[in-house]
């Protein structure tokens, strides 16, 4: 994509950038996507469309869960300190 003197978007070769020759074609963007959008539709509009979404769950249930987290690893480090000291007696 480039754009013109008046700043219009526009489709060009891109081979004078590699250092190739280049025959100097180039074509306004707005034509050519509303060409290639009608020919898509036509092509592939009668079909169903899918759009898949994704749910996060609530941010409150993810605190809650944190919290179970926490505190079922202090009472495993609670449990574990308590048997390393009844083991060494």
């Amino acid at each position: 994509m480039r754009y013109s003197t008046a700043n219009a978007p526009s489709y060009g070769c891109g081979a004078s950038a590699n250092g190739k020759k280049c025959a100097g074609v180039a074509m306004k963007a707005d034509p050519l996507e509303a060409w290639v959008t009608a020919r898509f539709l036509q092509a592939f509009g009668h079909r169903e469309v899918l759009q898949y979404v994704e749910e996060l769950p609530e941010v409150a249930a993810l605190a809650d869960v944190e919290a179970a987290i926490s505190a079922t690893a202090t009472k495993m480090t609670t449990t574990m300190l308590t048997l390393t000291r009844w083991h060494r007696g």
